[in-house]
């Protein structure tokens, strides 16, 4: 990647290696380079070349929306037990991974026109129209592909987060790599068919070397002016001379960015400018991975080992601290899932969620345990806030009628997106606000749109005055008062025994 300037008697000219990703995006640009002709059949090839990365591009936005439920970027509550959440880092760990090599080749594309210098020679100068067109499109197709691979670290992070399933959670990996994959797999495929770049070819001077297109790596270099073999155009054109080297993968901080040498690295020779750039794309997943990791909130599931006599007055003092014993079957599921626990086959509705520590489970049963030796009751909260990420937020707010971008999805009512249940009344909804300690969203809002209608009929002002949604959990079992345990008083006379 790094320009290497070479001299000569017969005149000055820049030398470039660049390492292209074998990809769709890159063979507009790849075919640019390799000819020098003014032909219609030359701008044909480059437009069904730009043509096919178009098209690619909308297949794989387009895989990548079948992909991604609609719930599950409006799911921020952690449903993964603690080895699940591990999973979780570790998987997105090797999407990131897995998506480097692309990241560097789209940074090998956008920065080309910051990267590239123009030909040095008497009178200096640069390539005019052509040399334009070469970087415009670079950055045009390296800016496809980064959003893309923005997008699927956007909505693979979102996905993730939202799963509790080890085999979920990794067939997810699988799916997005698929996606990504389509436009590698289609450029090695018209090569290996001979239908894209298919015959090596000797470039033209200064060197004469046999340039092979089964990978991307080539050295670049304009014609030397004083040379009479070359015509005016192969001078000005900036093109494929001879076979490149393999680039390694950039820093994530460059120690160029502090003025000291990075001599035979992969930043030598190359502008501040371009420096700076390639730096701040580098970091661009990870920071995508952390917003999509901040409003996700612990699960409120959690044993209540004080309940052992489930009685209305139990529930009484539960409903004061907004706390409430699960007896719904799904629920309890849930919680043996975000306990990593198994689920009595035999669990039903209408029964108390407990753990019973003799067979290591979760299960349900009619009364509570006696001691937290035996088991303890699994309790959650009765009203939940559930936040609402930012980048959502934004693009329902402003841009909530661009459905067809990669990022876009209809809204989903939040609360079942989490497994909740909507609050029916505003009188309910003020209890519930109350009990959370969280302000009205605003209740002169207009009942029109986002966030309004079909998103959440409770909502409360949250960080930064971003909405949040105001869900319940299941109603209840409600038993009937146990019968008191307290001996009836003994009226024998005692002075008769």
């Amino acid at each position: 990647m790094a320009p290497r300037d070479d001299s000569d008697d017969e005149g000055v000219f820049s030398s470039h290696n660049v390492d292209f990703p074998t990809s769709t995006y890159a063979a507009p640009v790849v075919a640019l380079l390799q000819k020098t002709s003014d032909g219609v059949w030359f701008w044909a090839r480059i437009f069904g070349f730009e043509f096919l990365a178009i098209a690619v591009w909308v297949v794989q936005v387009y895989i990548m929306q079948l992909l991604m439920p609609i719930t599950l970027p409006w799911a921020t509550i952690k449903v993964a037990s603690f080895g699940g959440q591990v999973l979780q880092i570790l998987t997105l760990i090797l999407l990131l991974t897995s998506i480097r090599a692309k990241v560097e080749g789209a940074i090998h594309l956008v920065v080309a026109i910051l990267r590239l210098k123009p030909r040095a020679g008497d009178g200096g100068g640069g390539e005019g129209a052509l040399f334009a067109c070469e970087m415009c499109l670079a950055a045009f197709n390296g800016t496809m592909l980064l959003t893309l691979l923005f997008a699927v670290i956007y909505n693979g992070a979102c996905c993730i987060f939202g799963l509790y399933d080890p085999t979920a959670i990794l067939f997810k990996l699988f799916t997005f790599g698929t996606a990504l994959m389509v436009d590698t797999t289609l450029a090695e495929a018209a090569m290996t068919s001979g239908i894209m770049f298919g015959e090596p070819y000797y470039g033209k001077k200064p060197e004469k070397a046999l340039v092979d297109f089964s990978t991307w790596q080539f050295m670049l270099e304009h014609g030397d002016p004083d040379d009479e073999s070359e015509d005016e155009d192969t001078v000005d054109h900036l093109r494929i001379v001879g076979p490149g080297k393999s680039v390694p993968h950039g820093p994530l901080i460059s120690k160029a960015l502090c003025g000291k040498s990075d001599k035979g690295g992969v930043d030598e020779g190359v502008p501040k400018a371009a420096i700076v750039c390639r730096c701040c794309i580098r970091w661009i997943p990870a920071l995508i991975i952390i917003v999509c990791w901040i409003p996700m909130k612990e699960s409120s599931i959690a044993y209540c080992p004080e309940v052992t006599n489930y009685t209305n007055a139990i529930t009484a003092s539960l409903a004061a601290k907004n706390r409430r014993a699960i007896t719904d079957v799904n629920e309890c599921d849930r919680a043996a899932k975000h306990m990593g626990l198994k689920l009595d086959a035999e669990a039903v509705t209408g029964k108390i969620c407990q753990f019973d520590k003799v067979a290591n489970w979760l299960t349900t049963k009619d009364v509570a345990p006696a001691t937290p030796e035996v088991g303890m009751v699994v309790c959650q909260n009765h009203y939940v806030s559930i936040d609402i990420r930012p980048t959502e937020h934004i693009r329902m707010k402003w841009f909530g009628k661009l459905i067809i971008l990669m990022h876009a999805r209809r809204q989903t009512p939040i609360c079942a997106a989490n497994n909740f249940f909507q609050i029916p009344d505003v009188t309910e909804c003020g209890e519930a606000l109350k009990m959370l300690g969280i302000d009205d969203y605003g209740p002169g809002r207009p009942q029109v749109g986002y966030p309004s209608v079909h998103f959440s009929n409770c909502l409360g002002k949250g960080f930064l005055g971003l909405p949040v949604g105001i869900c319940k959990t299941p109603d209840e079992f409600k038993p009937t008062e146990a019968p008191t345990t307290t001996p009836a008083p003994n009226t024998t006379n005692s002075s008769t025994l």
